[in-house]
């Protein structure tokens, strides 16, 4: 019972750090070992700590791991060791994701066009975490051992491999959840934006201007000193694209897609971020196309 207690107050540790934890804002598109790529923005991330079920499937899979072993944990003796390693891995790689996320897709998207295979995104992370870990662990509670030597190649690519499958299932699991959340914002057909409600089918495109979005509707155009992200968090992909971190057009004002700029029937062109082109083009065939016929 005192192994469950003590996972579970590690569990109340990083949720309050994941409370005072503020996110940067940033757009990150990663490609998933099964072929799917996810486009999300940093501040969206959050949402897969709060699932419930990551929770407890993460919990009990680290009171697994906390069992150790001697060929994957030589360094580290006894369940109270390993599992302090894992807590403390976990909690540097919540603290420093989105930061280093931000720095690492900028810098892939300085030599790449595409999207960011995930294992190539998080794997860096990974290995440097794990070995402050195992090193702090080492210096700290097993004072005589060699802590340069604190973790193995073997080591290195189980944790790398753990971490991909948890960020996997996270990913794959988030849309659902936030279609779910999304569906019933919007069902009224409407969106709130700076205590104002304004009908999505008035809605043509929408602007980032500084601290402002200029909302531009059928007949005028709303300036609201407002974020993108709380627009973004009351719409689907069936009513629109956020075709940059600054631009969303709504569906029906979709004329056609050439090169790196969207048309709208207005007359209207909006550009596309190069990193984005690939998940516009889908969204025209499989969302736009459709809704048009």
């Amino acid at each position: 019972m005192l192994q469950y207690a003590v996972v579970f107050d590690f569990y109340l540790r990083v949720k309050v750090v994941l409370v005072l934890t503020s996110f940067p804002s940033c757009e990150v598109q990663v490609l998933l070992s099964n072929g799917a790529y996810r486009h999300l923005n940093l501040p969206d991330l959050r949402g897969l700590f709060a699932i419930r079920e990551m929770w407890l499937f993460f919990i009990f899979v680290v009171g697994i791991l906390a069992t150790g072993h001697p060929i994957t944990l030589p360094q580290l003796d006894g369940f109270g060791l390993h599992l302090a390693f894992w807590a403390s891995s976990l909690s540097l790689y919540i603290v420093l994701f989105a930061h280093y996320s931000k720095t690492a897709f900028n810098l892939w998207r300085y030599f790449f066009s595409g999207p960011m295979p995930l294992i190539v995104l998080s794997a860096p992370l990974v290995l440097v975490v794990t070995y402050v870990s195992a090193v702090g662990i080492v210096l700290l509670f097993e004072p005589g051992q060699d802590r340069f030597n604190a973790i193995t190649w073997q080591m290195n690519l189980r944790n790398v491999l753990i971490a991909h499958g948890f960020e996997t299932l996270a990913l794959l699991s988030m849309p659902a959840a936030k279609q779910s959340e999304k569906n019933e914002k919007t069902m009224g057909a409407h969106v709130v934006l700076a205590g104002q409600r304004i009908a999505l089918a008035e809605i043509r495109f929408v602007k980032v201007t500084k601290h402002h979005l200029e909302v531009h509707l059928t007949d005028n155009t709303l300036k609201l000193r407002e974020r993108m992200s709380a627009f973004m968090d009351q719409v689907v992909p069936s009513d629109g694209i956020q075709t940059h971190r600054s631009y969303w057009a709504a569906v029906l004002s979709v004329e056609a897609l050439e090169g790196a700029s969207l048309h709208l029937h207005s007359g209207t062109v909006i550009p596309v971020a190069r990193g984005r082109l690939g998940a516009v083009r889908i969204w025209i065939e499989q969302v736009a196309n459709k809704k048009a016929q």
